[in-house]
């Protein structure tokens, strides 16, 4: 794929797959947050900043209006699901 062009379905389906390691994050739980919030949180393998475009349409393709962030947060490993 060339810088410009726009990804087909096969393009997205690669970059959400569970082993794609190029992406900065795996996915870790998205949790309702009152009547019309969710909580999606990823794992960025410790890292303060990642690339999460990919994420974001994610997101928005989903149905979002709104997204407040990515904010960084620190966390054990005994609290992922």
């Amino acid at each position: 794929m060339s810088p410009g062009t726009p990804w087909d379905l096969q393009d997205w389906l690669y970059r959400f797959a569970p082993d794609e390691d190029s992406r900065g994050w795996e996915w870790w739980d998205a949790m309702v947050a009152g009547p019309s919030g969710v909580h999606v949180r990823v794992d960025s393998w410790g890292e303060s900043s990642f690339g999460c475009q990919d994420l974001l349409w994610a997101v928005f393709t989903a149905g979002a209006v709104r997204v407040e962030g990515p904010m960084v947060q620190i966390t054990s490993s005994r609290e992922k699901p």
